[in-house]
């Protein structure tokens, strides 16, 4: 009965007493203080290890304390425990310890007999339990001190201990016990493995590893390292949904995970209250671990999951279903930027070339576009184009997959990859489509844009006449449909698209204005501006992101025409709207502001104060948005300057 105080660590999650409350422990370090400090209050302690049934691992750890104790097989395992406490309870001034019990369940159910005892208990348990929430005491992990002494202890190699490995190996477990003596027994079975070797290993989680995974013994059993982690967690006493909940855990992101993100990625909100019950469930069982609202896994319990439970992509379905939808239908940058981390971590766990993989991938490359990380928007938008071929070279998605590419291509500069690229998704949707499908008026617009960004780039008047002219045809193909669904259809995403397509050909007519010099190509510039302005007001308002746009693109067209009020009026107009609609530091507001100031020293009958403070209000939203190059920010800066 008796065991040396020593012996006893809790390597639990959680400690807390019943009967009488011991004290309050917070962490398994303190608890085996408190023991050893406590040695002399008590004439006996008992330590029983729950490594089987409850009953039966407390009946064969203390039957030997009364000789007169037989086990009766007539009668419940339940009752036999009521008889051996009852002849025991006599031995005053007692601790019991009971490590691992890990069902709450079984812990209420013998609440009672445990509380009849009459001695003192200490238990611990990887589960938060409801039995006992008045005494329960949380330890999350070991503080880094005690951990470096337990690895110390374990690692018994009378070579200097590289600290920075031994804290790169902790944080990466995040301090679990049992690894820590695991790792440390590895390190000193092994002489060839140095400790710098072995915090490689487990940041790679490489625990299969022949210098990692060698035999060591552990409370007189011995095993492989591998092993000995598998056998911390058994997954067979789990539900189906529990064990599919624990996959889906294991392909997201290794952090802290809101609840109300979860619940849309595991259920799309169909099974709230489901989802509730099985996390919790999890919760108690140890399996998850919670932070208020948020929930994680123990890299251990990820390790664990992938090598005990089947990981065939099929159960992967409906989450990677549900992240698809919340990449399609999020509304803003900050929600593109929440549900990403989650796509990605989800197409990066799996090399499979699956459907809707690819699907997710797709939405990926399209927020990565717009955060401007081309590399990465090129990357998976290449991949997504790889999986649906593998469906069949003919499809509306592949056809927008290859317009998507064909476009960060064309950001890129890249003219003669993104006419490839839109070339044939407008080959795949003249095949599969309605020639007045908006997919193939979009095409036709985003040729005309990669045939006006080479125009730009040529040196060559006649070359760059080529492609302007090129790229006006392609563009008035894009608005003779976009005309014809508007008046069959008369839907406002028909105006939105029509508004950009005429803005579209006044931007060409700028241009050539500009380059050539032509003012019949000014009138023409400004005729489409109006159309695009009157189509919005018409459908939108006023109060409407494209429509202050519009504003401000007709102003400018003014400006280089040298009609100043006119300029002044529209860039005005096109600033009020976007300060009352945008949200503060919005880029649109900061480019209106520094368009205001160039008006306002074309015109010159400003004040510099005035003009400098309209400067300023443009840079300091640049300056929060943008990084220190940014020409426009430069060229607002440059002005600012000249004014003195």
């Amino acid at each position: 009965l008796l065991r040396p105080v020593g012996y006893i660590w809790p390597t639990a999650r959680s400690c807390y007493s019943v009967s009488k409350i011991i004290t309050k422990l917070n962490s398994p370090t303190r608890s085996k203080a408190f023991i050893n400090a406590s040695r002399s209050k008590y004439n006996h302690f008992a330590y029983v290890q729950i490594d089987s049934s409850f009953t039966e691992s407390i009946i064969n750890s203390l039957k030997y304390i009364n000789p007169n104790f037989e086990y009766n097989s007539t009668i419940s395992p339940e009752e036999n425990l009521i008889i051996l406490f009852q002849n025991i309870k006599q031995i005053s001034n007692s601790l019991l310890i009971l490590d691992g019990v890990n069902d709450d369940n079984e812990l209420r159910k013998y609440k009672v007999i445990l509380e009849g005892l009459n001695w003192n208990v200490l238990i611990t348990s990887r589960t938060i339990p409801d039995s006992y929430k008045e005494n329960n005491i949380t330890v999350n992990h070991l503080p880094e001190v005690q951990a470096l002494d337990l690895f110390r202890a374990n690692y018994g190699r009378e070579d200097e201990v590289d600290e920075n490995a031994v804290k790169r190996i902790l944080l990466k477990i995040n301090f679990h016990t049992k690894l820590i003596i695991l790792l440390a027994k590895a390190a000193q079975n092994n002489p060839l493995l140095q400790l710098e070797e072995l915090a490689n290993k487990v940041y790679n989680e490489d625990y299969k590893d022949e210098n990692v995974n060698i035999d060591i013994t552990v409370d007189n059993e011995e095993n492989s390292v591998f092993q000995f982690i598998l056998l911390l967690f058994e997954p067979n006493e789990l539900s189906d949904e529990q064990k599919l909940y624990l996959r889906y855990f294991t392909v997201l992101p290794n952090q802290e995970i809101p609840v109300e993100i979860l619940v849309k990625l595991f259920e799309k909100d169909t099974k709230q209250g489901y989802f509730i019950n099985t996390i919790n469930k999890l919760t108690q069982k140890g399996w998850i671990e919670k932070n208020g609202t948020f929930y994680s896994i123990h890299p251990i319990v990820r390790l664990v999951i992938k090598n005990k439970i089947s990981f065939s992509i099929d159960f992967f379905t409906p989450l990677i279903l549900n992240s698809e939808y919340y990449l399609r239908n999020s509304t803003s940058y900050i929600e593109n930027g929440i549900y990403l981390s989650y796509g990605e971590s989800i197409v990066n766990f799996f090399s499979d070339d699956r459907y809707e993989l690819g699907l997710v991938c797709n939405r990926i490359s399209l927020i990565y576009m717009g955060l401007h990380d081309m590399p990465r928007s090129i990357m998976y938008c290449e991949r997504a184009i790889k999986i649906f071929e593998l469906y069949g070279n003919i499809s509306e998605i592949l056809a927008q997959a290859y317009g998507n590419l064909g476009v960060i291509h064309n950001i890129n500069r890249e003219f003669e990859k993104a006419e490839i690229s839109l070339l044939k998704a407008l080959e795949i949707q003249r095949e599969i489509l309605p020639e007045t499908h908006h997919d193939i008026a979009s095409t036709y617009s985003n040729l005309g844009g990669v045939y006006q960004g080479a125009a730009r780039s040529s040196q060559n008047p006649e070359v760059a006449m080529r492609y302007y002219q090129a790229s006006l045809d392609l563009y008035s193909n894009a608005l003779s449909i976009q005309e014809k669904r508007l008046t069959n259809n008369g839907e406002k995403r028909d105006a939105h698209n029509l508004a950009i397509g005429y803005n579209n050909v006044a931007m060409i007519y700028d241009d050539l204005f500009r380059r050539y010099n032509n003012f019949s190509y000014e009138k023409m510039s400004i005729e489409y501006d109006k159309k695009s302005l009157n189509l919005l007001l018409d459908y939108f308002g006023e109060e409407y992101p494209l429509t202050a746009r519009s504003f401000n693109n007709n102003g400018l067209t003014f400006l280089r025409g040298g009609q100043l009020d006119e300029a002044r009026e529209y860039i005005e107009k096109g600033l009020q709207i976007r300060v009352k609609i945008l949200p503060d530091n919005h880029p649109d507001i900061g480019n209106s502001f520094y368009n205001l100031a160039r008006v306002m020293i074309e015109q010159g009958f400003d004040s510099k104060e005035k003009i400098k403070e309209t400067l300023l209000s443009a840079i300091d939203i640049m300056q929060k948005l943008y990084d220190p190059n940014h020409p426009t920010l430069n060229a607002a800066q440059a002005l600012l300057i000249e004014q003195g």
